[in-house]
């Protein structure tokens, strides 16, 4: 090793121990106190007006309340005590019993006459209850004559235990709470430094070896930062995630050959998947529930979920089907199924990137950064169909720009790829069909009849059309039918009529759609509202990652940038499906009472973004500066910063 080289691996070496510093500082500052600390779950709480007005609780000298828990410990529980106007002597007993013998854990003795009315008596355990995750105990409480508290008992009925007093089942049950600690958050902290230092190693080696090829910089982030993002964000916290998982599970069973619904219309699981709650926020309880079912053992005969599929195609969640079909087949629990379905998303995803960056003659770093935007890689490792319609599509304009300036001659096999690719991608969602317009964008001259060329597109952009509408033609007649009968969960009340009728409320709608909500567009497209837009990321992480963007355009040591008519081509699909976007939105989302379309994000014009910033490349962005590298690292230090602001949303 020469003294270059060993200059380069103690650099290396330095950044790994400085990188293991911050880690273990931020786990002392931030993560150690929080993971320390207790959470509530398996709540059943009220309102005053939700509480039972049993006078006849007077007289009760016992009450039970039987739960399961739903996570692997319990350190402590809460009982609300309702307060009664009478003084007393002996104290209230209280038990936590087994369910299966009743066996008992240990007994608590409280004063009735130092508790105040409505408020909750904690209860501790000596030595804390592991690993019971599914298991069945009693709140015993005991109830002397003339007692000054009884158990607070509330109307709820969603909660499948009963209250009993004297042994008589009750309507209703107590209000009560579960508490365990939060020290799952070190295991997940774990596992986030390991992936972390792991990155450094594999990006400081392509650094070190003075690897030029921006796919595999790409492909080296993607796969560790992705990695993190599924970590970070459990099944269900992607917008609208717990319909496509339903139907990613539907379309399982058609991989196994199974029958995918019950007579109901509900999609057919295994009951260890049913039992799994849609909890949808970056929260410490929803994170402990996630990361304790990862330990269930859950049962393998089948049941139903609550929903029937999505009207989607097949091929729109194959990546997530076929990671819940190797699930299945591995007799795996739940979770770890829902997790093998967002692994195998984040690899169909990050292969067809890897292959449209490698494709592309010019603008690779663009296509790279766009594709590691922190919603780009959210969307990747979920169960969105967005993240198969922005793989597909980035593949395509990757795969089209190769024909257009780089390969010599194009054959019959070329569009051969395309017309699968299209075909693909166009169904999952509608508007994108006009992505594979830019194949006009390819010389006729490159193929061996000219002539016949154009004919030949157009003969594919039919042939994607027709297959789009046969297979969701039933989506665009919702759109178009009368106001009220749309298959979205809100009722709307646009139609295309209504919209020509009144061009004047109508422009003043566009107005407020693209130019007041711009803002909130820019930063969703980056990332800036992740989950179901309750984790916030900085706007100066989301204005590092707009840098980075910008001077992508000036790494291409090639002089190639679009002509004026491609530009023009290419800026009329754009805007083409911008307006596909808002346009079903407002038809199918947005209230009359409305002053602005509702639903439009930013993540909705991902798929285009790159040809559209392409657009941007000519004689003044030329190669200035060989950027590509300090890009990279930049995009490396803004990713982890994301990730610290996801940990932030969790523990705060």
């Amino acid at each position: 090793m020469n003294k270059k080289e060993y200059k380069k691996w103690l650099g290396l070496l330095c950044a790994m121990i400085g990188l293991c510093v911050i880690l273990l500082s931020v786990y002392y500052w931030r993560i150690r106190e929080t993971a320390n600390s207790q959470h509530s779950y398996l709540q059943i709480e009220a309102s005053e007006e939700q509480f039972q007005d049993k006078t006849g609780y007077i007289e009760v000298r016992e009450m039970e309340q039987q739960f399961i828990v739903d996570e692997n410990e319990l350190t402590e529980f809460n009982v609300m005590f309702r307060k009664l106007e009478q003084q007393a002597e002996e104290p209230v007993q209280v038990e936590l019993l087994k369910a299966t013998d009743r066996e008992r854990i240990q007994k608590w003795e409280i004063d009735g006459n130092t508790v105040g009315d409505y408020s909750y008596q904690t209860f501790h355990l000596s030595v804390p209850l592991k690993k019971i995750m599914g298991e069945k105990y009693i709140i015993h409480v005991i109830i002397p004559e003339n007692s000054a508290i009884v158990p607070a008992v509330t109307n709820y009925e969603a909660y499948g235990e009963h209250v009993k007093t004297d042994g008589n089942d009750e309507t209703g049950c107590m209000v009560f709470n579960l508490q365990a600690t939060n020290a799952f958050l070190k295991n997940i902290y774990a596992c986030l430094g390991v992936i972390l230092c792991l990155s450094l190693v594999a990006f400081g080696f392509l650094i070190m070896r003075k690897e030029k090829r921006v796919e595999w910089y790409f492909l080296v982030l993607g796969l560790f930062m992705g990695s993190m993002y599924i970590v970070l964000f459990p099944p269900n916290t992607a917008p609208d995630e717990h319909s496509h998982i339903a139907t990613a599970y539907y379309d399982a069973n058609k991989i196994l050959f199974r029958n995918g619904v019950d007579e109901e219309g509900y999609v057919l699981v295994r009951k260890t998947d049913a039992q799994i709650q849609d909890k949808m926020a970056i929260s410490l309880a929803d994170a402990s529930y996630y990361y304790n079912q990862l330990l269930q053992k859950g049962g393998q005969e089948p049941a139903a979920l609550n929903r029937g599929p999505l009207a989607a195609p097949f091929a729109a969640h194959l990546p997530q089907a076929v990671g819940i079909a190797i699930g299945w087949l591995f007799h795996t629990n739940g979770m770890i199924t829902l997790y093998l379905g967002k692994i195998t998303a984040l690899l169909f995803y990050l292969l067809c990137v890897f292959w449209a960056v490698r494709f592309m003659p010019w603008g690779k770093m663009v296509m790279a950064v766009i594709a590691l935007f922190p919603m780009s890689l959210e969307i990747a490792a979920s169960y969105s169909y967005d993240c198969t319609v922005n793989a597909l599509s980035f593949l395509f304009i990757g795969y089209t720009m190769y024909l257009i300036y780089e390969k010599e001659k194009v054959t019959w096999k070329d569009y051969a790829f395309l017309t699968v690719v299209g075909m693909w991608m166009a169904p999952c969602k509608l508007v994108y069909i006009f992505v594979c317009g830019i194949i006009f964008l390819i010389p006729s001259s490159k193929s061996n009849n000219p002539r016949g060329v154009l004919t030949g597109k157009i003969g594919i952009i039919v042939a994607i059309g027709m297959v789009t509408m046969l297979l969701r033609g039933a989506v665009v007649a919702n759109l178009t039918s009368a106001p009220g009968t749309g298959y979205s969960d809100i009722e709307r009340g646009w139609t295309l009529v209504q919209i020509l009728e009144d061009p004047v409320n109508s422009m003043g709608v566009l107005f407020n759609t693209y130019f007041e909500q711009a803002e909130y567009y820019l930063g969703t497209i980056i990332g800036q509202s992740l989950g179901w837009l309750q984790v916030k990321v900085s706007w100066i992480n989301i204005t590092g990652f707009l840098l980075c963007m910008v001077f992508a355009l000036f790494t291409d040591k090639k002089a190639d940038y679009m002509t004026n008519k491609q530009k023009v081509l290419v800026g009329m699909l754009s805007l083409i499906m911008i307006g596909g976007i808002v346009l079903s939105m407002w038809l199918d989302f947005t209230p009359p009472q409305w002053k602005n379309v509702a639903g439009v994000q930013g993540r909705y014009f991902l798929p285009f973004l790159p040809m559209l910033v392409l657009m941007l490349k000519g004689k003044q962005t030329l190669r200035v500066e060989r950027y590509s590298k300090r890009i990279m690292i930049s995009m490396y230090i803004l990713e982890i910063l994301t990730v610290f602001d996801v940990w932030k949303a969790m523990i705060v």
